[in-house]
C-alpha cells in the first residue's frame, strides 16, 4: 500500500471517528476523495458498513387509549362494511414537517459493528 493512500485512509477514519453520521457525498467533498475511492476505503480497508438508524415515535400515556379506540372503531365499521379493511392504506413512511426534513433513507452511521442508535422524536 502507498504512503499516501495509508495517509488518506488515516484521515477518513479520523474523519468517520469525529463524525460518523456524516454522509459519503459530504465527507467525500470535504476530503476532496472521489465518492467511489472513499466507498471503497470505508468498506474495503476500514472493515466499516453503513448502519441505519432506527427512528421511533414517543408514546405518550393517552396513547394505548387511542390505540384500543381506533381498534374498536375498525370492528364498528367492519360490522358493517366486510370490506372497509380494503379502504385503509397503512404506511411506515417517515413524516414530513414544513419546519423540519426527514429523509430516513439518508441516516446511515458508519462504523465497524452496530452502534443501536435511535432517534426519538414526538409526533405533532
Amino acid at each position: 500500500m502507498k504512503v499516501g493512500l495509508r495517509q488518506q485512509i488515516a484521515v477518513v477514519q479520523q474523519s468517520v471517528t469525529v463524525s460518523p453520521g456524516k454522509s459519503i457525498r459530504r465527507r467525500s467533498q470535504q476530503l476532496s476523495i472521489p465518492r467511489s475511492s472513499l466507498q471503497r476505503m470505508l468498506s474495503k480497508d476500514l472493515h466499516m458498513h453503513a448502519y441505519k438508524i432506527q427512528f421511533v415515535q414517543q408514546l405518550k400515556p393517552v396513547d394505548h387509549q387511542k390505540r384500543r379506540q381506533f381498534c374498536e372503531w375498525i370492528e364498528e365499521r367492519l360490522a358493517v362494511e366486510e370490506n372497509f379493511v380494503k379502504n385503509i392504506i397503512f404506511s411506515d413512511e417517515a413524516h414530513f414537517h414544513l419546519s423540519e426534513f426527514v429523509n430516513k433513507q439518508n441516516c446511515r452511521i458508519w462504523g465497524n459493528e452496530n452502534p443501536r442508535v435511535t432517534h426519538e422524536h414526538q409526533n405533532k
